[in-house]
């Protein structure tokens, strides 16, 4: 199976265990490795095609056409509330959604006086 997005703690994870004896008998090389090899579905795919694209567009439109990146930043926010309005979980989409935001803006300083 693949990755799923779990809305409510608002990060990725495998749906599949692992099996006791895929467990047992490998090296810590070998369970580094594969800790690093991740699966690439076509929703996996799928989705870091759409990314990539809408990256290129966001990129072409402040460099090259001069869009003012604070114009761009109220279009991407207008197109959330789009994505929102097709899904029936969209109660549980906006608490996704406002949690990322509120994560993404939290400082990176994890000293004891950040807390």
């Amino acid at each position: 199976m693949g990755d799923v997005i779990d809305f409510q703690q608002g990060r990725s994870r495998k749906e599949r265990e692992v099996e006791p004896s895929e467990k047992e008998g490998l090296t810590t090389s070998q369970k580094v490795l594969r800790k690093q090899k991740p699966s690439v579905t076509k929703s996996t795919y799928n989705l870091w095609d759409f990314s990539k694209q809408i990256d290129e567009l966001v990129t072409h439109s402040i460099v090259h056409k001069g869009l003012p990146p604070e114009e761009v930043a109220t279009i991407l926010a207008h197109r959330l509330g789009t994505l929102v309005g097709v899904t029936e979980r969209r109660d549980e989409l906006l608490t996704f959604c406002v949690a990322l935001l509120k994560r993404l803006n939290l400082p990176n300083d994890t000293s004891d006086e950040a807390g």
